[in-house]
């Protein structure tokens, strides 16, 4: 994880402003190059989405908020397609769970009373 990633997803995680580079987020929200790629829902949910943008970087800033945040997901690409994995249970190979699409907006949430579980909903976007 590349530092500006982690100085930004730390930065969201405790609510705190911050800007380097081509990323900033008010403590709320995080945006890449302009385009909000995540944002608080309320303390026990995160939206991510890659903005239309599935790039290396995008994937690289979200997969830093979800470590971050102790969520186990990371998003990928495989076969030119994005996906949402998790390392399987041995910790040998990512098991993919979903394939998104780049304006797909994807929750993340606590579920678990230690928030080690977790669940992911997905939804299409609506138009802004």
């Amino acid at each position: 994880m590349r530092k500006i990633s982690k100085d930004i997803a730390q930065a969201f995680r405790d609510g705190r402003k911050k800007s380097i580079s081509n990323t900033m987020t008010d403590g709320n929200q995080v945006f890449l190059h302009g385009n909000r790629i995540a944002w608080k829902l309320n303390n026990k949910k995160v939206a991510i989405t890659l903005a239309g943008w599935p790039t290396p970087t995008t994937r690289e800033r979200l997969n830093a908020i979800m470590d971050v945040f102790g969520w186990e997901f990371s998003i990928n690409q495989v076969d030119g397609n994005q996906v949402i994995s998790k390392p399987s249970q041995d910790g040998t190979r990512e098991r993919v769970l979903t394939h998104i699409n780049d304006n797909q907006v994807i929750t993340l949430r606590r579920v678990g009373k230690f928030g080690q579980t977790l669940q992911a909903e997905t939804w299409q976007a609506p138009p802004e």
